[in-house]
């Protein structure tokens, strides 16, 4: 299936004249939890050709990419561009930087992208990190955990990410994608994880080995640590802006990036 992917995305890039910077698995399969049945979950960074960034227009221009293979209904692709990507680098956005850690790749890094990479270890914001994976957890235990029976895969949705923020707020270092490894590393310090350990290792091998996990009775001790996570990131969070998460102090380091992605200084010579 990796050849097949790999394959896909090159023959798109060529038909496209897009250079495929880096691509990786996201969601389930990345997580490490996904059933027998699950979607492929593929994104990739991409750049065009110096000149493309040239044009008078290239605000209004779309920076994403959708991609379709008929054959292959159960594959979800798509694409940012690299300006997009640095951009939402610079909000430490929660998506991209999973997508550039992802344990599953399709095209490995380019040095450039490699580059973001080591320098997201360090350039990221804690706090904004901890927002992203608090709404998440939020949002979906909002509109999944409610009533006496539950869809019990979005146990693994909502704790996947309010563990995170345990995690990183603790830390201050990116959480580990897998979410087994994810649970295991927080558990070793937070007593509160610590307790539902057993019950979300069970949850993930039964949604590994199953086609899709069906609803069930709420599991208190799980309910009990979603409520206490709730109110403690409710009150961090209450005044909080998405509006001043930009950082500027990278600004050289992406800037010579993105002109490496896009082959501007090869232009030069």
């Amino acid at each position: 299936m990796k050849e097949r992917i790999t394959q896909f995305l090159n023959k798109a890039a060529s038909d496209k004249n897009i250079r495929i910077l880096y691509a990786a698995e996201s969601g389930s399969r990345a997580w490490g939890f996904s059933s027998q049945n699950s979607d492929y979950d593929i994104r990739f960074i991409y750049a065009h050709p110096a000149a493309y960034y040239l044009s008078f227009d290239i605000e209004l221009r779309r920076d994403v990419i959708e991609l379709d293979d008929p054959f292959e209904q159960d594959w979800d692709v798509r694409g940012w561009d690299i300006r997009k990507a640095l951009g939402l680098f610079t909000r430490s956005n929660g998506s991209l930087l999973e997508w550039m850690r992802s344990p599953i790749s399709y095209i490995e890094p380019t040095p450039e992208i490699q580059q973001l990479k080591d320098l997201a270890e360090i350039a990221f914001d804690p706090k904004a990190i901890c927002y992203h994976y608090y709404r998440m957890g939020r949002n979906n235990a909002r509109e999944f955990i409610r009533g006496n029976n539950v869809p019990l895969k979005k146990y693994l949705y909502v704790l996947r990410s309010l563990i995170a923020v345990d995690f990183v707020r603790e830390t201050h270092k990116l959480p580990a994608v897998d979410f087994q490894e994810l649970l295991e590393n927080t558990a070793e310090f937070n007593p509160h994880v610590a307790k539902i350990q057993n019950h979300l290792t069970q949850l993930i091998e039964w949604k590994k080995a199953s086609h899709e996990l069906g609803t069930g009775s709420r599991i208190i001790k799980l309910d009990h640590y979603i409520e206490r996570s709730a109110n403690i990131n409710e009150q961090e969070f209450i005044s909080f802006k998405k509006d001043d998460l930009r950082q500027r102090k990278w600004d050289d380091e992406l800037n010579q990036i993105f002109q490496l992605a896009i082959g501007y200084q090869k232009t030069l010579v």
